[in-house]
């Protein structure tokens, strides 16, 4: 735009600004008075709606006065007559009064005349129920405020109505107060047409609560409280809306008022504010004409000249002219400026060269491909080192947008990032790849900066570095490490070389590729893995013979065929010629353990535009070792599985416990959860199983021999010992450990197999019992030395804390305990049978295992009660001699921890057979002895009787 399109632009825009600006502070000053003069009128006209409802309220009050003051009403009301109230309420009196519900009640509320009234249809009828009870707190009400009446808007369920009370007295006003008279009138359509003909106002009334109100009106609600109680609102530009709320006669809103009054004062306000504005902009336009005059003749013409002066300085002699302008005042002086900034850029041209030279040379020598682009990513120069990395001369790059020369097409979100980071003025570096101009791809690390001139972006720079050999040899360096890390974790050979495959996909071009591998031992070449998009069936195993991929088994070496190199070894008879499918490379390495080639991992290719070269080759050779030392990994690997699984098989179904273990379990077959009474998880979750497991007399010395076997130390590897199962029971084990400490997930470790042992051992030990209940009884002095010593051998078998005997006396029917321990009774006294347990075995003469359960059956049958504290468990057998029972031996538990089954049943029945044995003995002993003592004593006697004196 020229200079005199601008000036003329800034003048009329500030005309039209000024009579914007002078249009606003009319409507601002102007019109917010005429707005607060229109509101004020709304106010004065909901003033007067207000009024002459009230008004209407007291005129209806006089007429109802008048009516209760009266000496026929009076009468009426206390002897009520139809006649009279047809007489002197016809009609033509309602209706000329505009009543439209008349009611005369006595003193109990009860109507004596109550009469609707429809204008409309000029009929009467009798008032309806719920329109009375809506009323009735009024009468009370007037009846007890003396002579005055009450009354106001009501809401009925017909709509509202203002009615009015009045107590009902004689003519003169006196009482007593005989009932009330209640006169309403309607307040609908038709009286708020004669209110607003009266008013000269448009108003309506609706109800408050109402849930479908108009928009104007539930705004206008939501706006009125009892601090603010009028709305004034517009309506549209023609109408403004007042609004204020009715009370009923309890003083609660009830009904919404609402005045519509034309905005003939707001509208001329308006008309005030355009009249106004259109002069002032009258004035402004000759104001502006006459300043354009003198501006065009004083300065713009003047600075036009001296532009064109100064355009066609550097077209014609370059920055050695210089300008002129006539006059003396800031235009003359400014082009004195510009003739003094003339010379300082021709002396600035002059000194610039030189440095432009050096960079030059710099920018076209730089190792780096370097790229400057305008502010549009265009390319404005390119180096010598860009065009030999990207294939693009100057000449063809110039002008072109960079991202579409050299971004592939996956890279483009990239490099819009990378733009936007550069456009926000950041320095960005970025490792990524680009495309050559012949379609392939380069690994680069790109610098891209914008460049700065006075503050303002003036242009970009990229500089690109190949880094494609640091990027293959890290892509080889991490396909090494996951090929060694897949051959631990892969299932099995084939799952193995898939992954391979798809690795070798990433270093170069690999859709066909093969695994042999050559067993010596068969002499056989078979291929675990096989993928070719020709020959799609894998070959089958076949003898060695004169193949490429045998060529390479018995050379060791790498071989990279192209057909001239496979036609040169067909020549010399190095091979027989090529089966399967004719490919355009073939390429196979050896696959080595030591200097042992025992397979071959090939490539190859069918497409006449992607060959493999030296590069290639060193990457599958690399690749190779790689590959070799994770099969022989699988292998073994393999191998050790197989012999796992042989050892798991036979371990889990071995009826001895068999674990493996060190500080902890490592494994465990069923049998050992079976004999400790865990679950396999709670054992492996142990983190000290000897200090839960084994018997504390034997907890010392199994976990030092254990730890022995792991330190290589020889200590004895079988002997017996007892340990503690899940529900506290005590059992032997014969314990076999393996002589040396094993290798177990790279931890030392002991191989154990336990056999229960716990019936043989108690065999014993009640052998034992039993012998040693046979020699107390002969060394024992009295029965309860024996006693004590049966207690003591009868704990070695099983718990017996709580132990006692009871012996029955059938000459004097007494029962006697002769030896008693228990940790909650005293021992009591002899006494008469009961009906206890003891008592019961007496009875029966048979063992008795009394659970909680069967203690309460034989309770409930009447053949027990409760003698002494109660027990958990109480296991009691007979004593006999022959069919005779003479005694019980019992044990009995008090805890939970500690209950007794039938084995022990068993057991303390056997023993007491022993013990009755060694009772009846020794009572025979003490009875001998004792007949020997009186025989000694008679004898002593007869000799001194018959003895000389």
């Amino acid at each position: 735009m020229s200079l005199r399109g601008k000036t003329l632009l800034i003048v009329g825009a500030t005309l039209l600004g000024l009579c914007a600006v002078l249009y606003v502070i009319a409507r601002v000053t102007v019109l917010r008075r005429f707005a607060a003069l229109e509101e004020n009128e709304v106010r004065q006209h909901l003033d007067r709606v207000s009024k002459a409802i009230t008004n209407e309220y007291d005129l209806l009050s006089t007429v109802a006065r008048d009516d209760s003051q009266w000496d026929e009403g009076y009468r009426f009301v206390q002897h009520p007559s139809s006649s009279w109230a047809e007489t002197n309420f016809p009609n033509s009196t309602l209706d000329a009064l505009r009543v439209n519900l008349i009611v005369f009640l006595n003193n109990a509320d009860e109507p004596v005349h109550a009469r609707e009234f429809n204008a409309e249809t000029q009929t009467q009828s009798a008032a309806r129920p719920e329109v009375l009870q809506p009323l009735l707190p009024l009468t009370r009400m007037a009846r007890s405020g003396g002579n005055r009446g009450v009354g106001g808007i009501v809401l009925l369920p017909s709509g509202p109505m203002l009615v009015v009370a009045w107590p009902i007295l004689t003519s003169t006003g006196r009482g007593p107060i005989a009932g009330t008279l209640l006169m309403g009138r309607n307040i609908d359509s038709p009286e708020l047409k004669r209110l607003s003909w009266t008013t000269s106002l448009h108003f309506d009334i609706f109800p408050l609560s109402g849930a479908h109100l108009p928009r104007d009106l539930a705004n206008a609600r939501s706006h009125l409280s009892p601090s603010n109680s009028v709305f004034v609102a517009p309506l549209g530009q023609s109408s403004i809306g007042g609004y204020t709320v009715l009370k009923d006669v309890d003083g609660n809103p009830a009904l919404l008022l609402r005045v519509q009054t034309p905005r003939f004062v707001y509208q001329q306000g308006q008309s005030t504010v355009m009249y106004l504005t259109a002069a002032a902009l009258l004035v402004g336009v000759a104001f502006t004409l006459i300043s354009l005059v003198l501006l065009e003749k004083q300065v713009l013409s003047r600075l036009i000249t001296l532009s064109k002066n100064v355009a066609s300085i550097g077209v014609r002699t370059g920055l050695s002219e210089r300008v002129r302008v006539d006059g003396a005042d800031e235009i003359s002086h400014l082009a004195g400026s510009i003739n003094q900034m003339l010379a300082s850029l021709e002396r600035s041209e002059r000194e610039r060269q030189v440095p432009e030279a050096y960079l030059e040379g710099l920018f076209e020598s730089a190792p780096e491909a370097v790229v400057i682009l305008d502010n549009h990513r265009r390319v404005v120069r390119v180096n010598q080192e860009f065009t030999r990395m990207f294939g693009y001369a100057l000449e063809e790059a110039r002008g072109r947008d960079l991202d579409r020369l050299i971004v592939p097409a996956a890279k483009e979100a990239e490099a819009q990032g990378l733009n936007s980071s550069v456009e926000q003025g950041r320095t960005v570096s970025l490792e990524t790849q680009r495309r050559r101009q012949d379609g392939t791809l380069v690994e680069v690390s790109i610098l891209g900066t914008p460049v700065n001139i006075g503050g303002g972006r003036a242009a970009f720079y990229a500089i690109y570095r190949d880094i494609s050999d640091r990027k293959r040899s890290e892509r080889l360096h991490s396909a090494l490490y996951r090929i060694a890390e897949k051959a631990s974790s892969a299932e099995d050979l084939h799952d193995l070389f898939t992954t391979i495959h798809g690795i070798l996909n990433e270093l170069m071009y690999a859709k066909n590729c093969y695994v042999a591998l050559y067993d010596g031992a068969t002499g056989m070449v078979s291929f675990p893995y096989f993928v070719d998009e020709k020959d799609v069936e894998t070959p089958p195993p076949h003898k060695f013979h004169k193949g490429l991929t045998d060529y390479v088994l018995r050379t060791g070496r790498p071989l990279l065929a192209t057909p001239q190199v496979l036609d040169d070894l067909v020549r010399r008879g190095e091979v027989e010629g090529r089966t399967g499918a004719r490919s355009r490379d073939w390429m196979g390495v050896p696959l080595k353990l030591g200097e042992v080639t025992f397979g071959v991992l090939t490539v190859q290719t069918y497409e006449p535009n992607i060959r493999y070269r030296e590069t290639e080759k060193e990457i599958l050779m690399f690749v190779s070792q790689q590959v070799a030392s994770a099969i022989v990994h699988r292998r073994n690997q393999d191998a050790i599985r197989e012999s796992e699984s042989r050892f798991r098989t036979l371990a889990e179904n071995a009826s001895p416990a068999i674990y493996i273990y060190a500080d902890r379990f490592f494994y465990l077959n069923p049998s050992t959860a079976r004999l400790f009474g865990y679950s396999r998880e709670e054992l492996m979750a142990m983190n000290d199983p000897w200090g839960t497991l084994v018997h504390p007399d034997f907890r010392d010395l199994a976990w030092t021999r254990s730890q022995g076997r792991i330190q290589g130390e020889k200590v004895t590897s079988h002997y017996e010992f007892k340990i503690v199962t899940k529900s506290g029971e005590e059992r032997w084990v014969d314990f076999s450990a393996s002589a040396g400490p094993i290798q177990f997930a790279g931890k030392p470790a002991n191989v154990a197999i336990v056999v229960d042992v716990t019936e043989r051992k108690w065999g014993e030990q009640l052998q034992t019992a039993l012998y040693r209940i046979a020699a107390t009884t002969s060394s024992a002095e009295d029965l309860k030395e024996l006693f004590a010593a049966i207690h003591r051998i009868v704990g070695e078998l099983m718990y017996a804390k709580n132990f006692y005997l009871a012996l029955y006396d059938a000459n004097r029917d007494l029962v006697t305990f002769p030896y008693f321990v228990d940790e909650e009774d005293a021992p009591p006294e002899a006494r008469p049978p009961k009906r206890g347990l003891t008592e019961f075995v007496l009875l029966t003469g048979q063992p008795l295992l009394a659970t909680p359960q069967v203690f309460d059956e034989l309770v409930a049958r009447g053949e027990l009660e409760l003698v002494g504290a109660p027990s958990v468990d109480w296991l009691g057998v007979p004593l006999k001699s022959g069919d005779e029972t003479f005694g019980v031996l019992v044990v009995q538990s008090y805890t939970d921890k500690v209950r007794y089954g039938e084995r022990e049943k068993e057991i303390l029945t056997f023993v007491s057979q022993h013990v009755a044995s060694a009772i009846q003995h020794k009572r025979s002993q003490d009875a001998l002895r004792e007949s020997e003592v009186r025989f000694t004593v008679f004898l002593a006697g007869t000799w001194k009787t018959s003895s000389p004196m």
